[in-house]
């Protein structure tokens, strides 16, 4: 059986459209953490990479050892811990009082107010390059009175990409959920659209000062095995326990 040209660059097309249809999107960020300490004046700076992987019923987030995982199709959020091959299994949306029982609750509530804060989130005209990406900045400022902590933020966003960030958005939303330090502040910079390309943080706390860059490096298409998008077999399922995540600081000394 003979194919005309016309019916063979059809099929091309189709098969063409369909491998994109199904190809994810992968962002690769670099990141830069420098800290100083206001007694001594010693300092140090630490580098890493993080790596997002976004597919239409999915999302996962790599930091080192870490990572987390969030599947809108069955409604989890997992957090896995390679170095030790466990994972928390977490129904979304995330909720901390839905996790916590006794004496945690007690102790969550002691945490919220310890960490409310005042934010400030502001648009700029600004507009900067960063390689192929044309963002506008948004400045945050944030204030946490009880530990007399204050972050000054630069976001830069990019808003003209057809990528579905849809899945990458729900997870950032849910893992920040289980943020009781940051979580509160965190939650409303997900109201801003666009892709970051680049968040400058300043942090600033009674003994030393910290200053994080995260840079967007790459963006690209990628076919993905959909193993990435769950927990190992073989890894154990661990539970969650919010005592051991979150730590009070005697009186009198808040965390820095």
């Amino acid at each position: 059986m003979r194919l005309s040209i016309v019916a063979i660059l059809g099929l091309c097309m189709c098969s063409l459209e369909a491998s994109t249809a199904l190809a994810d999107t992968l962002l690769e960020y670099k990141e830069t953490m420098e800290r100083s300490w206001f007694a001594g004046g010693d300092s140090s700076v630490e580098s890493s990479r993080t790596t997002v992987l976004v597919g239409k019923t999915g999302a996962r987030l790599d930091m080192g050892s870490r990572s987390y995982i969030f599947r809108s199709d069955l409604g989890k959020l997992w957090r896995v811990f390679h170095d030790r091959k466990t994972y928390w299994d977490l129904d979304v949306p995330v909720r901390l009082e839905d996790l916590v029982s006794g004496e945690a609750r007690d102790l969550l509530a002691i945490g919220r107010k310890a960490m409310a804060s005042l934010v400030e989130v502001s648009p700029t005209d600004e507009i900067r390059s960063f390689g192929a990406w044309e963002a506008r900045n948004w400045k945050v400022k944030v204030f946490q009175p009880a530990l007399n902590v204050k972050y000054e933020i630069d976001i830069w966003l990019h808003t003209d990409t057809d990528a579905d960030l849809s899945s990458y958005q729900e997870l950032r939303r849910n893992s920040y959920a289980l943020n009781v330090f940051e979580g509160e502040w965190l939650l409303k910079t997900l109201a801003l659209e666009g892709l970051p390309i680049r968040v400058e943080e300043k942090r600033t706390g009674q003994t030393r000062e910290e200053v994080r860059t995260k840079t967007l490096v790459s963006l690209r298409e990628v076919e993905v095995d959909p193993a990435e998008y769950s927990v190992p077999e073989e890894f154990t399922r661990e539970k969650y326990e919010f005592e051991k995540e979150f730590r009070i600081m005697t009186p009198g000394k808040p965390p820095s």
